[in-house]
């Protein structure tokens, strides 16, 4: 079922529920297609080694090959788990920590981090009581899942980076 349509000021049909639409070349998730260089010009280069890493993953640490150097991980964040898995270009990852922060501090945190190499934050959804949100630039992807725990936050931190792209 569709919401009525409502006219905007040129006369046109509108629908309440209609999405601006993404600048031409970016899809409705942000992400540009593949090849297609950044709309920003002077994006700083990401650190992502050329060859893939090795399929792991690690309770209780940080697995071997995770790109820390596009993905920081805070000297206080306990890892409760940490993957890497390749598949072609793409290296895909997840982070599961716990920070003696507020949810507000984690995500502000990775938004600086993120922000800081050119990736685009936007909401996401999540279920009540935590805060997602995604940041994309081209053809990467992260989400960023974060909940209250005890005095602190529990996060999810799971993407898609692109070696090459």
């Amino acid at each position: 079922m569709q919401p009525a349509p409502s006219a905007t000021a040129s006369g046109e049909p509108s629908h309440a529920s209609e999405l601006p639409r993404p600048p031409d070349g970016v899809d409705g998730n942000g992400l540009l297609p593949p090849g297609t260089p950044s709309a920003i010009s002077d994006l700083p280069s990401l650190a992502l080694p050329t060859t893939a890493p090795a399929n792991a993953a690690a309770v209780g640490a940080l697995v071997e090959g995770f790109p820390t150097e596009v993905i920081p991980v805070a000297p206080a964040t306990e890892v409760i788990s940490s993957d890497v898995s390749s598949e072609g270009r793409r290296t895909l990852i997840s982070l599961h920590g716990r920070q003696p922060a507020s949810v507000e501090d984690v995500v502000g945190t990775y938004r600086d981090s993120f922000a800081a190499i050119g990736f685009v934050e936007r909401p996401s959804p999540s279920v009540e009581g935590s805060r997602a949100v995604s940041f994309t630039r081209d053809t990467h992807a992260l989400v960023l899942t974060v909940r209250p725990e005890g005095d602190g936050a529990v996060f999810t931190l799971s993407g898609v980076l692109q070696r090459g792209g």
